[in-house]
């Protein structure tokens, strides 16, 4: 089975490794009742504060989903461009909002796609999935630091703070 790198954002590490899907996007796999965990091949953990504890011979590790802050998924040129062909197929109308994001200690700017009718405060109250793709990154902070932007970020509703909208 193919595999895919991925950055978990947890409350007081990063956790950066490969997890194996089967052609299924990164939310997907997140957002699918019966995965209550994510398993982390090669798994690199980073802690948020300045913790000098290394963790050597770790060979996976496994996230439980309700504990994860975000996720970035990193795809191959091959494997997005095969995703998107296929989303062609599943289109459904979607309305979308530039958002700042709050999801302590992270926070993240880009779009948000809702269903047409769909509010913000529907997301944040209301039944749906448990994980939300921000497209469009325009910036991801830890804390008050800046960090490499990558064009998607999957969110845990749950861990969501607030949500501003801002004008385009």
């Amino acid at each position: 089975m193919p595999t895919m790198q991925v950055v978990l954002g947890m409350a007081d590490l990063i956790l950066v490794g490969k997890v194996t899907f089967n052609q299924s996007r990164l939310i997907d796999l997140l957002n699918t009742s019966i995965q209550s965990c994510l398993t982390l091949q090669e798994p690199t953990i980073k802690p948020l504060r300045n913790n000098p504890v290394v963790f050597p011979g770790v060979t996976s590790a496994v996230a439980a989903r309700r504990e994860i802050f975000l996720a970035i998924p990193f795809e191959s040129k091959e494997s997005l461009e095969l995703r998107t062909e296929h989303r062609f197929f599943s289109y459904q109308p979607k309305v979308t909002l530039r958002v700042l994001l709050s999801v302590p200690p992270y926070r993240v700017a880009g779009r948000l796609n809702l269903p047409v009718g769909t509010t913000v405060e529907d997301i944040l109250v209301g039944a749906g999935d448990d994980f939300l793709a921000v497209t469009d990154v325009e910036s991801l902070y830890l804390a008050e630091s800046a960090i490499s932007v990558p064009p998607v970020v999957i969110v845990n509703r749950a861990k969501i703070a607030f949500v501003c909208t801002v004008s385009s």
